[in-house]
């Protein structure tokens, strides 16, 4: 029996499932997927969806749209549908840490691709989202930023020891014969 690896993702194909979008995270998403299938695994994507939806995406690599809310709140019912549905000893890949909320999940790692959510926001967006960040950090077992803003906003509002053993700064980059490449 071939080992199972799982990526969650907010969009790995579009909404419906018709095609891929452009973008920074889907294609981060998309470059992991094939390196994990490369190393033996048969990887599931799960992603938010306004529909349900099954698609072979490549060889070794399965799409599987869950219908759920796609703002924020739907966060929440991707978690749970996760935790029914998929074998939540296997390891997960969170292809945005804001959709690691199970508590079920245990064995996950989570990339981090901005920091929006503390740009011009009200003041109790920003007071809400710091607890948030502190359980998906103390929770997870790894973060992967790909750049360091995430690490710096952790430094100035979450002072506490020991979080950065869990963040991971990885330079993505094109090489010279355009294929993206991660270190």
């Amino acid at each position: 029996m071939a080992k199972k690896f799982n990526i969650a993702a907010f969009s790995f194909l579009a909404e419906d499932g018709s095609k891929m979008p452009l973008g920074g995270l889907t294609r981060w998403g998309r470059d992991v997927s094939f390196l994990i299938r490369d190393k033996g695994y048969e990887v599931t994507v799960y992603q938010k969806a306004t529909k349900p939806f099954e698609k072979e995406f490549a060889q070794g690599i399965r799409v599987i749209g869950v219908k759920c809310p796609m703002w924020i709140w739907g966060n929440w019912s991707f978690a749970r549908w996760l935790e029914q549905n998929v074998d939540t000893d296997d390891p997960f890949l969170f292809v945005s840490q804001e959709l690691a909320l199970s508590k079920k999940i245990r064995r996950a790692v989570a990339v981090n691709h901005g920091i929006c959510w503390n740009g011009d926001k009200p003041w109790y967006k920003k007071w809400l989202n710091r607890p948030l960040q502190y359980r998906l950090i103390t929770r997870l077992r790894g973060i992967i930023c790909v750049d360091t803003n995430y690490i710096n906003w952790c430094h100035a509002e979450l002072p506490i020891i020991g979080f950065i053993t869990v963040l991971f700064f990885f330079i993505c980059f094109k090489n010279t014969k355009g294929q993206s490449v991660s270190m």
